[in-house]
């Protein structure tokens, strides 16, 4: 795959605004004008995540999501606990510094509803790594 913009997104799983979302790619769109396909990483969790993966798609855009991974229990099912999800904030942020360190531009979109506990663990764990998270309400 070729990456001209590579944006990380993050949001509630009950984000239903579709235009703010169109709105934040809208501007990446510009920036990579006459470059290779933008590229949004998200967490592939219902609302937002899949909402940019679809919408990110339609654009014929790059898409890469990285779901949490469940550790197995001792009946064999899976359960997801917060560190779960705490730990793939850590991949995604990490992941989005790969590509900025091989010279890419990135960026961090977060889309917070009041109790988007996960959303703001991303947001804390971007602004660690020197990222400059942008925050959009609905």
């Amino acid at each position: 795959m070729n990456f001209a913009f590579v944006v990380l997104v993050s949001g509630s799983r009950r984000w239903n605004d579709h235009l703010s979302v169109k709105r934040c790619f809208d501007r990446h769109d510009i920036v990579a004008e006459g470059k290779h396909s933008p590229t949004v990483i998200h967490g592939d969790q219902d609302g937002l995540d899949k909402m940019a993966g679809r919408i990110a798609r339609a654009r014929r855009w790059n898409v890469i999501a990285v779901p949490a991974r469940p550790p197995r229990t001792t009946t064999g099912s899976f359960q997801l606990v917060a560190a779960d999800f705490h730990a793939r904030n850590d991949r995604l942020v990490a992941f989005l510094e790969l590509f900025r360190e091989s010279g890419y531009a990135t960026h961090v979109a977060c889309f917070p509803l009041e109790d988007s506990r996960g959303t703001w663990d991303l947001h804390r764990r971007a602004k660690r790594a020197k990222f400059k998270p942008e925050v959009i309400r609905g």
